[in-house]
């Protein structure tokens, strides 16, 4: 049954690539939680049009404008910051090493793409750097980061590492380059990567970039579209970008396939270029060992863990409503809508940003192979997300009870994790906003290399 679902999903892709098919290919995936059978029956019953509308265009609130997806609010205070966390003392132990096995890999690039749930994984990523006293290429300030216009690396904004060796891990923002990486971290570190559907990505994208940090391309085309913004940027989207400035300026324009490298050299010819859009899929196969879905994260979770061998611990999170804090604004914004779009609207867009659709599909095709070949996927991910509920439930009552942070829960072992805690520090950093989590682990890590050039 399974198969033949995947089989049907295949089919119905391949149909993305005629215009009749366009309002199936951007709302392909349900968000989260699904079976391949369910996603299968699911396909075509959520396309609802009328007078040649989607009536059902955006199942999710576009204004998840803090750092991406769903940890970091800075308004959720799940404990008090602990004066050991802030100040980074390398002897502080923040969380219990619970290694399923001694295989578990260390050397991890995760390119952090702009707008598709990438900062929930880069908390994890940092967790599992903090319990393991490993190296992490960071920018020295963490408002900053190591890279996101341009491909080189500036030595002198990086902590730089005290043996002139290889780091461990790579979480933050960059423009992916293997040549410029290969300085940094070894050939055998798993290169990891999350894609996002690029309508939801894109809108995300304006309404963070434009409420946040106020971009003048982006304000201009809201205020031409201010009635209706969302339709305006879907219907215009050139009237949101300059065509004289830098591609890699901008956040709304294929940014996901800019993010992962791909050449900029006529950007715009780029778009209708197949044979250069097919070379850089292909290049990107063999880069990256793992190319993760933003709307299957759990799935995209389990299967990391599995490609790591990490523990169930190492990628558990917080599930955060990161728009809730601003939601009575929100209430009465220009945002709070969902688009009615035609098909030629959805058209407009899909030429747009063609790159980064053909980027989705190719590797949502992948990612649905790979964990249709894993043995009893789905029962694990039901697992997982039990262990989940029950660490978010603990790290609640933890913050309305302002419980120690030496508070614990114990999770049972299953059939693909040994039994392991969590403790009131661990919520702590689950919860942290982006810019408090770089800044603790880059303060450690200065304290641990100072230690390291004096010896």
């Amino acid at each position: 049954m399974r198969r033949t679902s995947l089989f049907i999903v295949k089919v119905c892709l391949a149909l993305t690539f005629t215009v009749s098919s366009v309002y199936m290919y951007l709302w392909l995936v349900e968000p989260h939680h699904q079976t391949l059978s369910q996603l299968a029956a699911n396909f075509v019953s959520r396309i609802s049009t009328d007078n040649g509308q989607v009536s059902e265009v955006v199942n999710y609130s576009v204004i998840d404008v803090q750092p991406e997806h769903l940890s970091g609010d800075p308004n959720y205070n799940v404990m008090d910051v602990e004066p050991e966390q802030l100040s980074g003392d390398a002897n502080y132990n923040v969380m219990d090493v619970e290694s399923e096995t001694d295989s578990e890999i260390r050397h991890v690039v995760f390119i952090k793409v702009h707008k598709a749930a990438s900062s929930t994984l880069q908390n994890i990523m940092f967790r599992f750097s903090l319990a393991r006293n490993l190296s992490v290429l960071l920018p020295k300030n963490p408002l900053d980061h190591i890279n996101d216009s341009g491909r080189a690396i500036n030595p002198d904004r990086i902590i730089s590492h005290p043996k002139e060796g290889y780091f461990d891990i790579l979480c933050d923002h960059i423009i992916f380059d293997e040549e410029v990486l290969a300085q940094y971290f070894p050939e055998t570190a798993v290169r990891v990567a999350i894609v996002r559907d690029p309508m939801q990505q894109a809108l995300s994208a304006l309404v963070y970039f434009s409420q946040y940090f106020k971009k003048p391309e982006l304000l201009a085309g809201i205020e031409k579209y201010k009635d209706s913004p969302l339709e305006g940027f879907l219907g215009h989207p050139r009237d949101f970008f300059k065509l004289s400035q830098p591609v890699v300026s901008s956040y709304i324009n294929n940014r996901m396939s800019v993010d992962l490298g791909f050449d900029l050299t006529n950007f715009e010819a780029s778009k209708k270029n197949k044979t250069k859009i097919r070379k850089f899929l292909s290049n990107l196969e063999r880069q990256f060992d793992l190319i993760l879905i933003s709307e299957y994260f759990d799935e995209s979770m389990v299967l990391l863990r599995r490609t790591l061998s990490w523990s169930m611990k190492d990628i558990i999170y917080l599930e955060v409503n990161t728009a809730q804090k601003n939601l009575q604004q929100f209430q009465k914004s220009i945002w709070n809508h969902k688009p009615m779009l035609n098909s030629t609207t959805m058209l407009t867009f899909r030429k747009w940003a063609a790159i980064d659709y053909e980027l989705y599909h190719h590797f949502l095709v992948i990612f649905l192979n790979k964990i249709e070949a894993e043995e009893s996927f789905m029962d694990e991910v039901s697992a997982f997300r039990e262990a989940r509920d029950e660490v978010a439930k603990f790290c609640y009552e933890v913050s309305d009870s302002g419980a120690k942070s030496s508070e614990k829960i114990s999770l049972p072992e299953t059939a693909w994790t040994k039994a392991f805690t969590v403790s009131g520090s661990d919520c702590h950093l689950m919860a942290m906003q982006e810019t408090d989590m770089m800044a603790l682990v880059g303060e450690r890590q200065k304290q641990r290399f100072k230690l390291m050039r004096s010896e």
